[in-house]
């Protein structure tokens, strides 16, 4: 009815991307953050970025997620029903 029609496009895991390992990685995919970390856990645990990420729906599993790879998460934001953490390696 908006007229948007989508587009298809090829999903890559961050594991196997071939650059540089990141510092920093910002996370806001609209519901899909845990699938999105489960992609990356070889770079989570390789390179230790600080993670920014938007929650939209999976709060407990994202945060359980990046504690399990060892992680200390904290809540930065919440608005609009999203929750916002940033997490880092202590």
């Amino acid at each position: 009815a908006d007229g948007w029609t989508g587009q298809e496009v090829e999903a890559v895991a961050v594991d196997d991307l071939e650059s540089a390992a990141p510092d920093v990685v910002k996370i806001d995919v609209e519901c899909h953050e845990r699938e999105v970390l489960e992609g990356m856990t070889g770079v989570m645990e390789r390179s230790a970025p600080t993670i920014y990420c938007e929650v939209h729906e999976q709060r407990e599993a994202v945060r359980s997620l990046l504690e399990e790879h060892g992680y200390d998460v904290e809540q930065i934001d919440y608005r609009a029903g999203n929750t916002f953490f940033r997490a880092s390696m202590s």
